[in-house]
């Protein structure tokens, strides 16, 4: 049921048509199973790093995939459009003119996210959430373990830090960079740009995959701030365990994937960009001759949708304990 929730969007009246149930049972089970997944997974597939070994482990991924060196994270906010809350004046309401509620992330080269902030007032800017984050007071303290200061490659020049990137929205730090501002700018500029802007997108390309699947998010959540902070930081977590495993076989002979090749842009070794086919309305599959097959989407586009994560999440013996606490809590809720 929560899984119907996320990944269609719907209301919670139209859930409660589908499964037969009362519009408060529905609530209270998608709010309990909220509660459950972000206490018992949260721990386990959204945790910061905290040794040396994962931090040089995600600047090498980095250095690797997007060619950025001493790169541990990329960071960027989202606003999650909410129905108005009740007498809430302009707190939640964003430049955008829309109501909703600020998501602070960090992401890793694979895009899934190592630090979440969720719950800020639609009001409040990047750079405000970024400096009230614990996990920004952690790196300005420099208590996350983060490697002392390192040669570049191929370099033996001078030593250089480990920074977090991040667009013009945050302040410039020792850990923190961010673009070159202007126009016409020299080609050692330029070329800075160019190379932080592929690792900087990282986290722009995780917050549109989480969008793309779980697509609660493509429209208003009807809920209040406090509920809607829990559905986020759920499908965060949902999100890392589905992307750090990505695939599954079915018995149809298809690999069911997450993330797809074609969802998001790519480079190859020549630097030529292969754009993503996120926009087109068609879900793809990858077949085990690794050819992507599309498939258009019609009455039962959702309901394909939903098995196609529910294949992906089958096979982890993780989910297991999931489910466990996923339906203890239903049948409190039900009885």
């Amino acid at each position: 049921m929560c899984c119907s929730y996320f990944a269609t969007g719907d209301a919670q009246q139209t859930i409660s048509f589908s499964y037969r149930l009362g519009v408060t049972t529905v609530h209270n089970i998608i709010k309990e199973t909220c509660k459950a997944i972000w206490e018992s997974v949260a721990p386990k597939f959204l945790d910061v790093p905290n040794t040396h070994c994962e931090w040089t482990a995600i600047a090498d991924e980095f250095y690797r995939m997007w060619n950025v060196p001493n790169c541990v994270s990329a960071v960027d906010g989202k606003h999650i459009v909410i129905q108005a809350p009740p007498c809430s004046r302009c707190d939640f309401c964003s430049y955008k003119g829309t109501y909703s509620v600020g998501i602070l992330a960090a992401c890793d080269a694979h895009y899934v996210f190592t630090a979440i902030n969720v719950g800020a007032y639609g009001r409040e800017s990047d750079g405000g959430v970024f400096a009230q984050w614990d996990f920004a007071e952690a790196l300005q303290n420099q208590t996350l373990n983060i490697p002392a200061p390192t040669f570049l490659p191929h370099s033996t020049e001078q030593r250089v830090p480990y920074v977090v990137v991040a667009d013009n929205a945050f302040p410039l730090k020792t850990y923190l960079l961010k673009r070159y501002s202007g126009r016409q700018l020299p080609v050692e500029k330029a070329v800075f740009n160019y190379r932080l802007s592929r690792a900087r997108r990282v986290i722009e390309n995780a917050f549109g995959i989480m969008a793309t699947r779980w697509r609660i998010f493509r429209r208003s959540v009807v809920a209040r701030p406090e509920n809607v902070v829990l559905v986020v930081k759920a499908a965060c977590v949902l999100h890392n365990f589905l992307q750090q495993d990505n695939q599954s076989n079915d018995t149809d002979g298809r690999t069911y994937m997450y993330c797809p090749p074609v969802l998001v842009d790519s480079y190859d070794d020549d630097g030529t960009v292969t754009r993503c086919l996120e926009r087109r309305r068609t879900w793809y599959t990858e077949t085990t001759e690794c050819s992507c097959q599309p498939i258009q989407s019609d009455s039962c586009g959702c309901q394909r949708h939903i098995r196609q994560i529910f294949y992906v999440t089958k096979r982890s013996c993780e989910l297991a304990n999931i489910c466990r606490v996923l339906i203890t809590t239903t049948t409190r809720t039900v009885v």
